[in-house]
């Protein structure tokens, strides 16, 4: 059995929500249970937003965690709020383009990202939740990157083909990043 209990937070707009999103989708997309799980600070954009998703080989019962196995850190405020919930020896992922403060904790595989550097040299300003969840998905192979390619193509297909296009080329940037 595998089970990925998954917090991802950050300001609004950083797309937090459309990460979990993502997880959730490409988690389907390979005939796992999902559950995603948004909340939305009152201010939207500029705000706080967070989301977990689980992603199982079974049954999920519930989608309240105690324990994330990962979290997914955009933010301060988040590292802040969100560190304490991950389970001893869990894996933490910060943007450290924004997250300025580092970990109490000792006990965590801490993997930090230049996101949106990465998001900037790809062409894609903003591809950072896109980045992160590639480096995710590489490290955890929770779930298969064909499925999440095929998540963000649902998730964006109102939008351009060169949007669509560039955050594919984003996410196949992160699969190949060394931490």
């Amino acid at each position: 059995m595998k089970t990925e209990k998954i917090i991802i937070a950050g300001f609004g707009g950083q797309g937090s929500i459309a990460l979990g999103y993502l997880l959730a989708g490409a988690g389907m997309y390979d005939d796992l249970h999902v559950s995603h799980f948004p909340s939305y600070g009152a201010e939207m954009r500029g705000g706080t937003a967070n989301c977990s998703v689980i992603i199982s080989s079974e049954e999920i019962t519930s989608p309240v965690m105690e324990k994330a196995t990962s979290a997914i850190i955009m933010n301060d405020p988040s590292l802040a709020k969100f560190e304490s919930r991950i389970q001893p020896k869990g894996l933490l992922l910060l943007n450290t383009d924004v997250v300025q403060t580092r970990p109490v904790r000792k006990d965590l595989t801490v993997v930090s990202l230049q996101a949106n550097q990465m998001a900037e040299q790809s062409g894609n300003l903003m591809g950072a939740n896109i980045f992160m969840g590639g480096v995710y998905i590489a490290l955890t192979k929770i779930a298969t990157p064909d499925s999440f390619r095929r998540a963000i193509k649902e998730l964006f297909k109102k939008k351009s083909q060169k949007i669509i296009d560039s955050n594919i080329q984003i996410f196949d940037t992160a699969l190949k990043y060394k931490a």
